[in-house]
């Protein structure tokens, strides 16, 4: 949105109105009645700022009422704005600070006009909260108090003006390397075209801006018609390959392709996307990777990935480790799938008689999926739970499996299957 005055809209109203039939009919001005999201409008830099604003919206601050001052999603909408006009000529000398100042509006007299008049300092970004109000007729205010308002619809959280000219922004909570799980940060784009994180730390106030790297155009690379070696950043390898954004063609032989080692890209997938062709492959995974076999025996790794992964064995009796929060799917072969450690993964045997060893090492924290079991053809594997463990000292209920005593902490889960109607006949102990 690029403007100087906002009307905001409620998308939530929107929807009601259109479920309820009650749109139909209504004129542009009792459509815009009906779903203000302000009764007034919106001007973040003052009446007298003429220069365009980019408007965005989400849950990215921290609330008062959060526990133990965490940064959490609540009901409470913020709204970001970026001033992409000139403002200098408002700022005076505080123009050049570049800190991160935050500016407390309560329930003082700010209300009726929601922004900043000239003569002050204005911070390119700032960050809104919305109290409450709302949903009815707007006017235009310039500053000026009036005593008929309710009260402030919006308090001005956070105000600051970023070191790099930032033209594009959009807020969110989000985990990034590191962090605090679900920190505040709003996602920037400079005029140079590069990518950057704001990330707006509760410790004193501070701003911490990171600089994300712009994904690289994908590689074409190709192999040989016989056995390949490609190993990321391995001199030695007969097929170069540096494990981000490669696109492999491996063909014939039994190749190995390993996407991890040296492989530093920590904000966003590696995104290679592998064919190792015919023979009996074994391929290594990272994060983000699509991966194929294709026909023979292959091996798929993801013991050093980071998850998101999709691995598939294609013709073959193919074999699996497991890493977390990825997708395998056997296909046509007596497939072996090994849960290590990690969880969160959605297991596909495809055709044939696969073996799912769903534990063979400490349970997982998070249950790890069959999509497609078939009683009487394939198998659940136990292994390493101590001796005499059997078939009598698992929980059957719903469509989980977990130990008497620990069903809280199921370790297998059967998409449409009950798996109180499975037998000792569909476990293997080991």
């Amino acid at each position: 949105m690029q403007i100087s005055n906002a009307e905001i809209y409620s998308g939530i109203e929107f929807y009601k109105l259109l479920e309820s039939g009650e749109i139909n009919g209504m004129s542009s001005n009792d459509l815009a009645h009906d779903t203000a999201f302000l009764s007034e409008e919106f001007q973040p830099y003052g009446s007298t700022y003429s220069g365009g604003v980019q408007v965005t919206s989400g849950y990215i601050l921290s609330r008062p009422d959060a526990p133990n001052g965490q940064a959490i999603q609540t009901s409470n909408a913020n709204i970001t704005t970026l001033a992409t006009g000139d403002f200098s000529h408002h700022s005076g000398d505080d123009h050049e600070h570049h800190g991160s100042d935050d500016h407390e509006h309560h329930s003082g007299d700010d209300h009726a006009n929601h922004g900043s008049e000239s003569g002050g300092t204005i911070e390119k970004i700032q960050v809104w909260t919305f109290l409450g109000g709302g949903h009815g007729h707007h006017s235009s205010h310039s500053g000026s108090d009036h005593d008929s308002e309710p009260g402030p619809e919006l308090r001005l959280d956070k105000a600051f003006t970023p070191t790099s000219d930032v033209v594009s922004i959009s807020g969110t909570f989000s985990d990034i390397p590191d962090g605090q799980r679900g920190e505040p940060m709003l996602f920037a784009q400079t005029a140079s075209g590069d990518y950057e994180l704001i990330y707006l730390t509760r410790e004193e106030g501070d701003l911490r801006t990171f600089a994300v790297a712009n994904s690289p155009e994908p590689t074409l690379i190709v192999g040989t018609p016989g056995n390949d070696r490609a190993i990321a950043n391995d001199p030695n390898s007969n097929v170069q390959i540096n494990g981000i954004r490669n696109t492999i063609f491996t063909g014939a032989g039994n190749d190995e392709i390993d996407l991890v080692p040296g492989v530093v890209n920590a904000l966003s997938s590696n995104d290679n996307r592998v064919n190792a062709g015919s023979g009996n492959d074994i391929l290594y995974v990272n994060k983000g990777d699509r991966v194929f076999g294709g026909a023979g025996n292959d091996t798929f790794d993801a013991t050093d990935g980071n998850g998101g992964n999709r691995m598939s064995g294609g013709d073959g009796d193919d074999t699996f480790f497991l890493g977390a929060g990825d997708r395998l799917l056997g296909g046509n072969g007596n497939d072996q799938f090994y849960v290590q450690i990690g969880g969160g993964n959605l297991l596909s045997g495809g055709a044939g008689a696969d073996q799912f060893w769903m534990l063979t090492d400490a349970i997982p924290s998070v249950a790890n999926t069959i999509a497609d079991f078939v009683s009487g053809v394939d198998v659940i594997g136990i292994a390493n739970q101590g001796a005499g463990v059997d078939f009598n000292d698992l929980s059957l209920v719903g469509n989980t499996i977990a130990f008497k005593g620990q069903e809280n902490q199921p370790f297998a889960t059967l998409t449409g299957i009950q798996t109180n109607t499975l037998t000792a006949a569909n476990f293997v102990f080991a």
